[in-house]
This record gives C-alpha cells, sequence and structure tokens, in this order.
C-alpha cells in the first residue's frame, strides 16, 4: 500500500472494498472480505501493485484474465492481478477461475488459521521434514488473495509472508503433478529471475505437494527448500514422504478447525443461557419501574428530570431484553445470518432482507441513542446531525443498528476529553461520484459503494487510534493481554468494536475507521468538511469510526411493526421460561 502523508498505508478497501481498516500490510487478505459476493468483486476489479516496489501505489486494470497471452509461459510483462500467477505454465498447469479461487479463498478463511500465532505441532511436523529431507528451509505455506502465510517456517527466521507473485507454492496449487518438484531455479525460465531465487533465500531447489482439504480444494503447500540445486529432483519415495507429511499437516488444520468450532459453539450457549437467565430478574426490573411510573402519588412528586431517568430506565431495560431475546434466537437458529452475508444488491436478496428485518424508524432511532446516551459518562458535548437525504424509515435490523452506534459513542466517550463527539447519519447514493483524491485517502467502501447505502459517522476528537492497533481493532480483545489492561475500564473496546463487525457484516454492511485529517485531506475545499473538522478544536486529531447497511427502502412507507418486532411481542414469554 501506498504510503500517505498520516504515515498509514491507504486502505485497499478503496479499490477492493475489502473489510480490514488502513493498516501497515502490503498484501490483501481473504480475512478482509466477509462474503462470497465481496470476495468475487475484489478478484473481479482488483487493484494491480508494480511488485519490483513495495511501497507502489494501486491502480485499477480493469477486469482480471487468466491464461490471456499466447505460448506456453504468461508474459512477464502483463498487468496482473495480485492473485494471479506470472510466469505460469499452461502447459503443465491449470489456471484456476474466479469462481474457483473464491470458492478456495472461503475455504481458507473457513480455518480461522491465517495471522495465527505458531503452534508447536505444526513446528515439529517441518522440524522433522528438515531432517528427512536434508534441507534448510520448510515451510508449511497457505496461498492467500495476495501473498502466501507461512503457518508454520523452520529456516527462514521471523518472515511470515511473501507475495503471491514471486511464491513457487502459488505454481504448486496450479500443477497438474501431486508434487510440484523444481529441480535447478537457473534453469527454469519461470523462476530464473524470481525474487527470492536472485536474492535471499537464494532459492534452487523447491519441491511442494498441496494441502488439500476434505471437500478437494488446494489451500497451499507442505515445502521445501535448498539453496543448493537437486539435478535429480526427488525420488518416488521423496515424493510419497513429503505427500504423507503434507496430509499430516492436512489433517492437523482440520482436527484444529473442529476444535475452534466446538468451542465457539460452546461460546455461543454460554452466552444464550446466561441471556435466558438475565431475563428473569430483567422482569421483576421492567415490572417495577413501571409500577413506579404509574403511580399517581409518587409522580406528582417527581420533577421532570426524574420522570426523564425513570423513562431512560425503563427504556434501557427494554433494549436490554432485545439483546438478550436476541442471543437466545440466534442460538436457536432463527436468525440466518448467512443469508444476510450473501446480499450483494436490492434485488436478489431484497424478499430475504425483508422477512429477516424491520423497519427502523430513523426518528425514533436518534430518540433511542438521545436518551441512552445522555446518561453516560462523558467530558465533551455529543451532536447528533440527520442529513435531509435521509428517509424517515428503511428496512433493515434497528437492534443490530442502535447497538453498533451505541458501541461507537461509548467508544468516543471513553476516548475524547476535550473537543466534541458527532453522530451523523446520511445516505450516500452508488450514482455521486467521488474525486479522485477522496477515492485515494478515504474508505473506497464509503466514497464510491456500489449501491445505495445509509450510513452512520461518529467523529470523536481524541488522541486517533495508533497505527500498530489498526489490523486488530475490529477483533475480539487478544487473550495475551496483561491483567491490567484486562481489568481496566477500556478493556471492552475490542469487544464492541468487533460486535459493530459482527453485526454490520451480517446485514451485509461494511465499516471502518480513518483519521479526522483525512476528510480536510481529501476535501480541502469543502465546507461541510471543515465545519466537521475545526469546530472546537484546532488540532485534527481523532478518529470517524463509521459502518454503512444497504438501503432498502419500504414500498409502502409505513409506521407498523416490522415482522421482528410482532415475533419479539409472540416470543417473548416463551423464551423467558
Amino acid at each position: 500500500m501506498a504510503d500517505s502523508s498520516h504515515n498509514m498505508g491507504n486502505n485497499e478497501e478503496n479499490e477492493s472494498g475489502g473489510r480490514r481498516p488502513p493498516s501497515p500490510y502490503i498484501f490483501r487478505t481473504v480475512m478482509d472480505y466477509e462474503s462470497v459476493d465481496s470476495l468475487r468483486a475484489a478478484l473481479a476489479q482488483p487493484p494491480y501493485r508494480d511488485i519490483s516496489s513495495p511501497s507502489a501505489s494501486c491502480k485499477s486494470v480493469g477486469t482480471c484474465n487468466y491464461g490471456s497471452s499466447p505460448g506456453p509461459i504468461a508474459a512477464a510483462n502483463l498487468p496482473l492481478c495480485d492473485w494471479q500467477v506470472p510466469h505460469l505454465d499452461l502447459s503443465t498447469s491449470t489456471p484456476q477461475s474466479i469462481e474457483e479461487e473464491v470458492k478456495r479463498l472461503m475455504m481458507l478463511k473457513d480455518y480461522s488459521i491465517l495471522d495465527s500465532d505458531q503452534e508447536e505441532k505444526f513446528e515439529r511436523i517441518t522440524a522433522l521434514a528438515s531432517r528427512i529431507f536434508e534441507v534448510p528451509i520448510c515451510l508449511v505455506s497457505l496461498v492467500d488473495i495476495g501473498r502466501q502465510w507461512f503457518l508454520s517456517n523452520r529456516g527462514l527466521g521471523d518472515v511470515r509472508e511473501t507475495s503471491r507473485h514471486v511464491s513457487f507454492c502459488a505454481h504448486a496449487i496450479l500443477s497438474l503433478e501431486d508434487v510440484f518438484v523444481v529441480p535447478e531455479t537457473h534453469s527454469d525460465p519461470r523462476f530464473k529471475d524470481n525474487g527470492l531465487v536472485t536474492g535471499p533465500p537464494y532459492i534452487r531447489f523447491y519441491a511442494g505437494a498441496p494441502l488439500i482439504s476434505p471437500e478437494g480444494l488446494k489451500l497451499g503447500t507442505f515445502c521445501i527448500i535448498d539453496a543448493k540445486p537437486r539435478p535429480d529432483g526427488l525420488s518416488l519415495g521423496d515424493k510419497q514422504n513429503l505427500r504423507e507429511l503434507a496430509a499430516m499437516v492436512m489433517e492437523t488444520m482440520v482436527t484444529r478447525k473442529k476444535e475452534m468450532e466446538r468451542i465457539r459453539d460452546e461460546k455461543t450457549r454460554i452466552i444464550a443461557c446466561a441471556a435466558h437467565d438475565l431475563l428473569s430478574p430483567l422482569t421483576g426490573v421492567q415490572l417495577n419501574l413501571e409500577l413506579l411510573m404509574t403511580d399517581e402519588a409518587l409522580n406528582k412528586k417527581l420533577d421532570a428530570n426524574q420522570k426523564d431517568l425513570m423513562t431512560t430506565a425503563l427504556r434501557c431495560s427494554e433494549l436490554i431484553e432485545r439483546i438478550c431475546l436476541q442471543a437466545i434466537e440466534s442460538f436457536r437458529g432463527d436468525l440466518v445470518s448467512s443469508k444476510r452475508n450473501r446480499i450483494g444488491d436490492q434485488n436478489s436478496d431484497h424478499k430475504e432482507f425483508v422477512a429477516e428485518n424491520g423497519l427502523v424508524n430513523i426518528a425514533k432511532l436518534v430518540e433511542n441513542i438521545n436518551q441512552v446516551v445522555a446518561t453516560y459518562p462523558k467530558q465533551v458535548p455529543l451532536f447528533i446531525e440527520v442529513d435531509d437525504n435521509v428517509p424517515p424509515e428503511v428496512i433493515s435490523d434497528d437492534l443490530k443498528i442502535f447497538r453498533s452506534i451505541l458501541n461507537y459513542l461509548t467508544n468516543a466517550c471513553k476516548q475524547t476529553t476535550s473537543g466534541t463527539i458527532r453522530l451523523r447519519i446520511y445516505v450516500r447514493k452508488a450514482s455521486e461520484s467521488a474525486t479522485p483524491l477522496e477515492l485515494e485517502i478515504l474508505p473506497g467502501a464509503l466514497v464510491a459503494p456500489k449501491m445505495d447505502v445509509l450510513v452512520v459517522e461518529v467523529h470523536d476528537t481524541g488522541p486517533g487510534v495508533e497505527l500498530e492497533k489498526y489490523p486488530t481493532l475490529f477483533t475480539p480483545v487478544s487473550d495475551g493481554l496483561s491483567s491490567e489492561v484486562r481489568h481496566s475500564k477500556m478493556s471492552n473496546s475490542g469487544l464492541g468494536l468487533y460486535s459493530v463487525a459482527t453485526e454490520i457484516s451480517s446485514l451485509g454492511g461494511e465499516y471502518g475507521v480513518f483519521p479526522r485529517e483525512d476528510l480536510a485531506t481529501s476535501s480541502p475545499d469543502n465546507d461541510t468538511s471543515s465545519e466537521w473538522l475545526t469546530e472546537n478544536d484546532s488540532i485534527l486529531t481523532g478518529s470517524v469510526f463509521w459502518f454503512s447497511v444497504p438501503l432498502i427502502l419500504p414500498t409502502t412507507p409505513t409506521t407498523s411493526p416490522g415482522p421482528k418486532d410482532e415475533k419479539k411481542s409472540e416470543e417473548a414469554a416463551s423464551l423467558k421460561r
């Protein structure tokens, strides 16, 4: 990614719709994409990078085409997509179509293993192979969108990833052979000019066996590398040994995946049971609040502020009830989030989306936000702005949108000690044009959405987000955090942002964050941006946390409850039992 003035890599989301906020990483990963549709679009219209310069800017080169050049080996000077393999020998390899690559990458993502810590069970296998084959380097390499990532690395030091363009393993997973062998790289036209051959680790010999999932997809390779050529390649016995070791790695990955799924299911069950158990005492709280609010004698003694506090307490208890009910429904399988993840346009999934969601009344949403945040501890004023282009009602999940806004706002309240916090809700049309500067600096999914979206932004004037925190900002709090951090008042911030990522993704939306200074940089002559940037603070500090969801309007405007609202009232009693 190209460096920007604020010392962060440009968000690759600008071109491809990726999900990760700006980060120092230069390679795209399938972990950035929540749905098949977003991944497919990214592969079809990805950025092209001049791999000779790691800091080169990305630029669109149109639709990717594989093997379009004449001759058995792809021409070196063609602008390749980052997931395509240069110098591919089409006489011994079968290129992946976009659909095949989407399927393979989504399966790789399903293992939840990319960017994980090194694990001893994989390290033992690579160490064993290094001794068996007498090679200095042995790797478990997983082939991602624009990179090969090393699950285990024996002999390459701290290196965990390299570009897919220079990856031998990217060739191996496309090879027609069950073991891909390069006896002498210097005499192979595909690799003689490869940076890993002409420079460290100076590869002269390579052999890799594919990691084949139970579904038959090649996720990567188990490979051995030497700095000395082996003109005779590998014997039949050595090839068999390499295949067996690759199978052992794949079996270990499958076992790991099943264990993670079991743990995840157990955590979901615990959350659902806790939510169920909370409903009983919560009902008592609600009944007592309602009794107090209907007590005429007491109401005569309360002033307006005290009555507002009572109303807010009851409203908060109702929201807690809905969150508990949603957790129980999710555990029971009533919420089919996988369908929502596949929302790609307003036509294909409109009926499913409408059936699973109710109406979101924007005025009511803002009222609820105001009531809840009014009593939340904060040191700066909060301003809420709803643009004129926002319709009175949209079709979506009001609770998920409310929870996501609340998580952004409470996080801003914790971080901001001077200046202001601003909540802005507006509509961004797919037909609206973005300036080249906006496309370069701001998230592409925000300024150039592929469909009409409802956008929510929370601007704060806090200290901003440190560069190293961007890659994991929307992931759960790491188990490796110190006890002091884990028990601090900020320890839930990671879970709050992770909740936003989960809820908005389930609605087919996008989310992210960028520095407030980017607004001024991207729109120096924009009066609206200037107003948001300069009021009450002279230094452009702070962040803009945002999310967008598909803008789907009701066919006939109405204020009647949506399907989920009606279902909630009918099921509440049974769920509390």
